[in-house]
């Protein structure tokens, strides 16, 4: 079981969103679960993810810091994985790049 890291709701593995941070202290989403690296779940009701960003639970949870870029990023991946169109690729986030995408501000 795991634990949705802004408003509680455990589930199964499969069932919630992980992000993990990894090794060079990026960010990306992990649809498959099983990248390596420290990992939060969000369960992917209306409002965790902007919550999780706008709280900085997220960040407390994977014990890193994002920036606001980085926030985009994982915004527009959560989003297309949730839609259907992500891979898990798309969910990388890149130390340092300044593309700008729009989403969570």
């Amino acid at each position: 079981m795991r634990r949705c890291v802004v408003c509680g709701m455990t589930g199964e593995k499969t069932s919630l969103v992980r992000f993990v941070r990894m090794a060079d202290g990026s960010v990306e989403l992990d649809p498959t679960g099983r990248v390596p690296g420290r990992g939060a779940y969000l369960c992917g009701e209306d409002g965790c993810l902007e919550k999780a960003f706008a709280g900085g639970k997220l960040e407390r949870a994977l014990r890193t810091h994002m920036t606001q870029d980085d926030r985009r990023r994982l915004n527009d991946a959560y989003k297309a994985f949730a839609s259907g169109q992500g891979s898990p690729s798309d969910g990388k986030v890149e130390r340092g790049s300044s593309d700008a995408v729009e989403g969570i501000q």
